[in-house]
């Protein structure tokens, strides 16, 4: 599951290498449930937050192609096999992610906005995520609380364990409501073109992206 953390934190450029993460030991997102908003190849360059916007990372570019719904690359550095991601839609602009490596079963989520070429990334529970589920649970309905029954949130790291289908599509909707709070996401361009020169700063304004040259 490490290497799993790891190699999610080198795609979404994250700093957070811990093994705090969403994650279940094997798929739940089915094949039939999958979708494919991004190119079907791009390399995905991951920006990190500066003073005015998010400006290019030193952490490394990955090349993805589409392989059905899933998105794969085979060049990350350090990991050993395939990192296979892939989506499904929780609301218009928001989706539940999924990534595995190689032949091991276990899956990390997180949650993703996708638009104007610009992927952005949530996956780092902490704290304030363990605060809103226990609200949850607390003045829920008796069938949310079956569903968020299907998850686990480990005392030490707020690492959160799901086992059924269920309990992480609450969790997609919790998110996209804005009732799941989680560290910042991580942004990065999806460039179809990898010849193209990079924007300087990419900048945020309500649901669009602007490129800065």
């Amino acid at each position: 599951m490490r290497l799993l953390v790891k190699a999610m934190a080198l795609v979404a450029a994250t700093l957070m290498l811990a093994a705090c993460s969403i994650s279940s030991p094997t798929q739940l997102i089915a094949d039939e449930a999958a979708v494919a908003p991004l190119p079907d190849a791009f390399t995905y360059y991951p920006y990190e937050a500066g003073p005015d916007g998010y400006v290019p990372s030193k952490a490394g570019s990955a090349t993805f192609v589409r392989r059905g719904n899933d998105y794969v690359t085979t060049n990350l550095p350090d990991i050993k096999g395939e990192l296979d991601v892939r989506f499904a839609p929780v609301s218009e602009n928001v989706y539940l992610l999924a990534a595995k490596v190689g032949d091991s079963p276990a899956v990390v989520y997180g949650f993703a906005r996708y638009g104007d070429g610009v992927l952005s990334i949530a996956l780092t529970p902490d704290k304030q995520t363990t605060g809103a589920l226990a609200r949850e649970r607390r003045r829920s309905m008796p069938k949310t609380r079956q569903a968020l029954g299907g998850l686990t949130i480990a005392a030490d790291t707020n690492a959160i364990t799901i086992k059924t289908g269920t309990a992480l599509r609450y969790l997609g909707e919790m998110y996209a409501d804005g009732h799941l709070p989680l560290e910042p996401p991580a942004v990065a361009l999806v460039a179809e073109d990898p010849s193209q020169p990079l924007p300087s700063r990419l900048v945020q304004s309500g649901e669009d992206w602007i490129r800065v040259p």
